[in-house]
């Protein structure tokens, strides 16, 4: 059995199932890439929002340096709490929104248990995570990304956690650098 919106004090129009007696949220579908812009703007109207984000990487510059960024876990969507429903209509700015998510005429809810599922998935991701020990000391690997993309290396030592130790041979002279594993491919 489904209530309308208007019984239920959430989005006008919109209907949400029956049995959702307590807190609950639902996804807001936005523009690609601008879900971290629309989510400080609907966090400084005070909308209680949730945006899960995830560790990643990125290269930026001339040189292809790698730099450490956060990427929303759900792109395209944040989550709205149903209280925040009718401060969204007071927003006059315009933001890159397209709706709700639904599913048929029907909203596409989230509970507080699966909130706290996912929020805690998030802080799982979060941790930094050790090395593969997919490579041994004295193999040989190309080096796949950098300043030195293209030259052969090997592997001379492993122990530091998230870099290994290489030896690069440059001007006749052979050179230890520490890398990142997904610096190298095998050969």
């Amino acid at each position: 059995m489904l209530i309308t919106s208007e019984t239920a004090g959430t989005v006008p129009g919109a209907m949400v199932p029956a049995e959702m007696h307590d807190r609950f949220w639902c996804a807001l579908r936005i523009e690609p890439q601008q879900e971290i812009k629309v989510n400080l703007t609907l966090r400084s109207h005070r909308i209680h929002t949730c945006l899960p984000l995830v560790p990643g990487w990125t290269t930026r510059g001339v040189r292809r340096t790698k730099v450490a960024v956060y990427r929303p876990m759900l792109r395209g969507y944040i989550l709205v709490r149903d209280d925040s429903f009718e401060d969204l209509c007071g927003i006059r700015q315009p933001l890159p929104v397209h709706g709700f998510l639904r599913v048929g005429n029907c909203l596409a809810v989230v509970t507080e248990q699966e909130m706290q599922r996912l929020l805690s998935q998030e802080q799982d991701l979060a941790k930094p995570r050790a090395i593969q020990a997919e490579w041994e000391v004295g193999e040989v690997a190309r080096i796949c990304d950098g300043p030195f993309y293209g030259l052969n290396a090997t592997i001379t030592d492993l122990a530091n956690g998230e870099r290994i130790t290489i030896q690069v041979s440059l001007l006749g002279r052979s050179v230890p650098m520490p890398v990142e594993s997904s610096f190298l491919e095998k050969l």
